[in-house]
């Protein structure tokens, strides 16, 4: 086995941390490979996914890896023996070499510096462009310092990893990037939105394809409460910001892929996204999307289209291709309905859901508003076993009730209603009757799903940020309030009474009455005794 290449000022006892790591993500790698022509020279910077690598190498294309730690190098030398890889250790400010036909730093600029040179953000990219061919591309993925994530981590002040240091006089903005990089001589810049973040994104969008059509799949990347407290519900935030038009200045990461050679060289290529609901392995399915005119967008699934299989969850991947069925999202209008106390529309979206609904893959989340129709997002989810549409009703009740109590949404409910009282009020919208029982069913089929998903069970309604909580509080608070005040005037209504109960004894008239009815009372009490 041939040895590492050494380019200079290889850090010699370094790896790259792992939770510091972009982890494998199809997602990414999916993406990255339709800028990819096989048979092309590929450099990858900084960044040595195996699932990359190998589909690569598989479909004929020679890589180059680039790493700083020479541990990292060498095991990667050891892994990737039987494949047309070459790997080098060093900083990129040291490397020789030129000619590739892409050039990739999916884990950013930062993990390409060592010690001995830091390079500024607008130089390291200076650099890779040195290594491409006229007429080549280069990919380049960017940690956004004020992305929702940062805003939603009280932690995100303190500088812990390479990408947390300013580099660079480049404005870390998504404008301000794409805008250095023409100045590098970057043509056809595209910038994609990369969700929940860098190390493993379930979502890239472009900004072209950003839109409410990819809200479900982009909020769907926090299925659960972030491991460290948060400043807010980042589902929230993230909705709210593709609302205002800032999906893609707000996203955690962007993915920037631009061309050497003249502008319009590459051709204009339609707008895209990839996505998949974050899931078990064995239910995962990457999903391309394509702007088809003016019909809407086209999505289809890639790789292996075999039906799969997890407990009572099934997935079929045919169901997914053809066109996208776009428009709001049933829960999203529930939300603004339900804070807004419209109980009309809340009563009628979740009565024509009730008598809808077929399939425990129809969540809340997963159905849009055509119309006067529902439609399913993603139609692929069945469930082996027959459900009766009150026990689906019923678990989708459950999980708008979770996810009004968890987001400290505004409701038409009293504040402090557990969350079994407010599933029971939802499911009476729709114009069925259940029991709590009911309710504790329903939750176990949730739970049983989740786990078959792979996803985490979402028992708990703690909210999910301070700002929820003080909302909850607040809230809380008030009925609080209110309670008091109306025991108060219950205790001076009381009170009132007794006073008045008292003058009218002390009234001639009360005297008159006991003199009149004492000898009747006397008599009834005479008989009882016989």
């Amino acid at each position: 086995m041939d040895a590492v290449n050494l380019t200079g000022e290889e850090m010699l006892d370094w790896a790259e941390p792992s939770a510091d790591r972009p982890g494998s993500s199809a997602v990414l790698n999916q993406a990255v490979r339709d800028v990819i022509t096989p048979g092309e020279r590929v450099l990858l910077a900084g960044y040595a996914d195996e699932g990359l690598i190998r589909s690569l190498t598989s479909a004929g294309t020679h890589v180059d890896l680039l790493l700083r730690g020479l541990t990292d190098a060498e095991s990667a030398k050891t892994a990737y023996a039987d494949l047309a890889v070459t790997v080098h250790s060093g900083s990129l400010n040291m490397f020789p070499e030129s000619g590739y036909d892409v050039v990739l730093a999916l884990g950013g600029t930062a993990r390409l510096n060592t010690p001995e040179h830091v390079l500024s953000w607008p130089d390291a990219v200076a650099a890779l462009r040195r290594t491409v061919r006229p007429g080549g591309t280069v990919a380049v993925v960017v940690a956004n310092p004020f992305g929702v994530d940062r805003i939603a981590d009280p932690r995100s002040g303190v500088r812990t990893t390479d990408d947390d240091w300013p580099a660079g006089t480049a404005a870390r903005t998504v404008t301000g990037l794409a805008d250095a990089l023409r100045t590098l001589e970057l043509t056809d810049v595209r910038t994609f939105a990369l969700f929940p973040g860098v190390e493993v994104p379930t979502a890239i969008v472009e900004r072209a394809a950003m839109s409410e059509t990819f809200a479900g799949v982009i909020t769907s990347a926090w299925s659960s409460s972030p491991q460290h407290p948060a400043v807010t519900d980042l589902r929230r935030l993230v909705r709210e910001a593709i609302r205002a038009g800032l999906g893609v200045e707000l996203a955690p990461a962007w993915l920037f892929v631009g061309h050497t050679g003249p502008a319009g060289a590459s051709g204009a290529a339609p707008a895209r996204a990839y996505a998949d609901r974050p899931v078990a392995p064995e239910l995962a399915v990457v999903q391309a999307y394509r702007a088809d005119g003016s019909t809407g967008w086209h999505r289809e699934p890639l790789g292996d289209r075999s039906p799969k299989t997890s407990g009572k969850v099934m997935r079929s991947p045919e169901k997914l291709a053809g066109p996208v069925n776009a428009g709001p999202l049933l829960e999203d209008i529930l939300l603004d309905a339900c804070g807004q106390h419209d109980l009309t529309t809340v009563r009628t979206l979740l009565s024509r859901y009730a008598k809808w609904v077929t399939d425990a893959g129809a969540t809340l989340d997963n159905v849009v508003v055509t119309g006067d129709e529902l439609e399913l997002l993603d139609p692929s989810w069945e469930l082996s076993g027959e459900t009766t549409a009150e026990v689906l009703t019923t678990r989708a009740c459950l999980r708008l009730a979770r996810r009004l109590q968890s987001g400290a949404y505004e409701h038409p409910w009293p504040a402090g209603v557990t969350v079994e009282r407010l599933t029971i009020s939802l499911v009476a919208t729709a114009g069925l009757t259940v029991s709590p029982d009911d309710v504790r069913t329903a939750a176990e089929l949730d739970a049983e799903i989740a786990d078959a998903m792979g996803v985490p069970v979402e028992e708990s309604t703690a909210p999910l940020g301070h700002r929820e909580a003080l909302a909850t509080v607040s809230r809380l608070t008030v009925a609080l309030e209110e309670a008091q005040a109306q025991a108060k005037g219950l205790d001076e209504l009381v009170a009132k009474r007794d006073r008045q109960m008292a003058d009218l004894r002390r009234s001639i008239t009360f005297r008159i009455g006991r003199v009149v009815t004492g000898p009747l009372s006397a008599l009834k009490k005479a008989r009882r005794r016989r």
